[in-house]
């Protein structure tokens, strides 16, 4: 690929992503949507609570340890 070529490939990645980003001209992406699973959905949440959940945990034993030690 040439400089030019480069640079013209750059110009319209360019356009295409501020385009994009305001939305001129309607919608650039699919946004992949699974189909209507109630099963799915709760598992979804089910999962991202639970790490939510592990990372509130680590947090406060690692906050806890720090707080104790600083006394």
């Amino acid at each position: 690929m040439t400089t030019t070529e480069k640079i013209k490939t750059a110009a319209v990645s360019m356009v295409i992503g501020a385009g994009a980003v305001c939305q001129l001209g309607g919608n650039y992406y699919k946004i992949r949507r699974p189909n209507n699973n109630p099963e799915a959905d709760r598992a979804a949440l089910e999962k991202d609570w639970r790490v939510i959940g592990q990372d509130l945990d680590f947090a406060i034993k690692t906050g806890r340890q720090q707080w104790l030690g600083k006394i």
